[in-house]
């Protein structure tokens, strides 16, 4: 049996939702991908072959929302053929590089050493351990109940914050 691929358009509105009833049960629909400007009305894309089959019964129906403005013949399965499939072969594993040759870094292996040494501006206080905008937008507001988080929605308002409180988050970058 032929597969196919269809796609089905609303006549009149950009979204649309619908309700079908394939094998005794109760489907909903739904058109979308619309827009006002330019006018484009939404559409369904479906390869269920149950589905196709009862949109297309609808489109006969006077009244019906929408209509098949696209159909796709589907390639056959590899397994109903009647040709048994070919498993696909195995890649051949890479050789091990050679205690001379140098190692391609990949960035998780190793951490990179930082600097030890951190130049806290005067009269700041260093808290090392937080690296990321989010842990310390979470330190200001787990440490300073006057922060409030509406006030801090991203890193520069983050850093801003810390600095207003004479706090350095060594380790953030």
């Amino acid at each position: 049996m032929a597969r196919f691929r269809k796609t089905y358009q609303s006549k009149h509105f950009q979204l649309l939702d619908t309700y079908v009833k394939v094998k005794g049960e109760k489907l909903q629909i739904l058109f979308r991908g619309g827009s006002l400007k330019p006018k484009v009305n939404g559409k369904y894309t479906t390869e269920d072959q149950d589905i196709i089959a009862v949109l297309d019964a609808d489109l006969s129906k006077p009244g019906c929302a929408y209509t098949c403005i696209q159909s796709e013949k589907l390639p056959e399965p590899a397994g109903k053929t009647g040709a048994p499939a070919k498993p696909a072969p195995e890649p051949e594993p890479e050789p091990e590089p050679q205690d001379d040759e140098p190692k391609e870094e990949s960035g998780q292996e190793e951490p990179v050493q930082e600097d030890p040494e951190v130049n806290v501006p005067e009269g700041f206080t260093a808290v090392p351990g937080i690296t990321t905008v989010q842990e310390a937008r979470e330190y200001l507001l787990d440490n300073y109940p006057d922060i409030q988080g509406n006030k801090i929605p991203n890193g520069q308002a983050v850093k801003a914050a810390a600095a207003n409180k004479q706090i350095f988050f060594t380790d953030l970058k």
